[in-house]
């Protein structure tokens, strides 16, 4: 029987997870930062909130121990590698192309939430990373690493809105147009690598 203490120390120790491992500079932070600058808050948030669920979900696998199977099974990891990288150029393309939402249009605003999603969930080194944090807590039972994984997708969360609000306030954000072609770039980039990795593997 898991005790509540066990519960709400899983929950905690995801939150701090999800907070601490937001903050090295990567795609979900440019992304977020770059839309609410630009678009406002609502919609950068929303792309955050699909980011931390990506989190989230790789924290599941990882402290469950399904995590080490996937990443351990080449296949599935080319095949993850091939859906991250394709995702990336799929945006970039979309950014390069004048494909821009905006907090007047309701649906592509509700979009970025499976944007967020689309560029964490299939990448293969997150959940890698995921994995070793996980080896290094050591092994929890089943509903323990179930709360870790919510508590990694609400610190996730909360710290993807934290940085939308900031981005948000900023007095001169750089121009729309600027921010999307240099995201366009930095994603058709690490989608590119992704594929070539895979290709010279």
């Amino acid at each position: 029987m898991i005790e509540p203490a066990g519960l709400a120390i899983g929950l905690a120790l995801g939150l701090g997870l999800g907070i601490l491992t937001g903050l090295p500079l990567g795609v979900m932070n440019v992304a977020v930062a770059s839309v609410a600058a630009t678009r406002g808050r609502a919609p950068a948030t929303r792309l955050g909130l699909g980011g931390a669920s990506a989190d989230a979900v790789h924290a599941a696998l990882a402290f469950t121990g399904l995590g080490p199977a996937l990443a351990g099974h080449a296949a599935l990891t080319r095949i993850a590698t091939v859906i991250a990288g394709l995702a990336c150029i799929a945006v970039a393309a979309a950014l390069a192309i004048g494909t821009r939402a905006t907090t007047a249009a309701p649906s592509a605003a509700r979009g970025r939430f499976w944007i967020g999603v689309a560029l964490t969930l299939p990448n293969p080194a997150a959940i890698s990373a995921w994995v070793m944090v996980a080896t290094a807590v050591g092994p929890v039972r089943w509903p323990v690493a179930i709360a870790t994984a919510i508590g990694v997708g609400v610190g996730s969360a909360g710290y993807f809105a934290g940085l939308a609000a900031a981005a948000a306030r900023a007095q001169r954000p750089p121009p729309a147009a600027v921010l999307d072609r240099i995201a366009a770039v930095v994603l058709a980039a690490l989608g590119v690598i992704a594929l070539a990795r895979v290709v010279a593997g």
